[in-house]
């Protein structure tokens, strides 16, 4: 898998760091994270990443600056909104895993990174 720049948005430290160490055992590298959209916003200028993981609840409701990043100019950005409440994982809401697992989110991780590779 080409290395993808993925930024995970959490509250949850411990949530940031169990899905980074998951990565990791793939071979896969998280460039940063954060505990806040606000706190994101500037490290998705910084690094831009490729994949963006949001840890979400099930009274989750995104807000303007949640929807910018699936509107924004980088049209192959990839958001990924994964939650333990309900193990659910929502990719750019059209791909739905009811019961996710890692090997789902590796899958997904490498298949929006082979289609980006592809684009380009």
């Amino acid at each position: 898998m080409e290395q993808s720049r993925i930024l995970i948005i959490s509250e949850h430290a411990l949530f940031a760091d169990a899905i980074t160490h998951t990565l990791k055992e793939e071979g896969i590298l998280v460039t940063a994270s954060a505990q806040s959209m606000d706190a994101a916003l500037p490290l998705i200028q910084k690094h831009q990443p490729d994949i963006i993981i949001v840890d979400y609840s099930a009274d989750f409701t995104p807000d303007a600056k949640m929807f910018s990043l699936l509107n924004d100019s980088n049209t192959d950005r990839r958001v990924i909104f994964l939650t333990l409440d309900g193990n659910r994982m929502i990719v750019h809401h059209r791909h739905q895993v009811g019961d996710a697992t890692p090997a789902d989110l590796i899958s997904v991780l490498r298949a929006n990174s082979s289609s980006m590779k592809e684009a380009a």
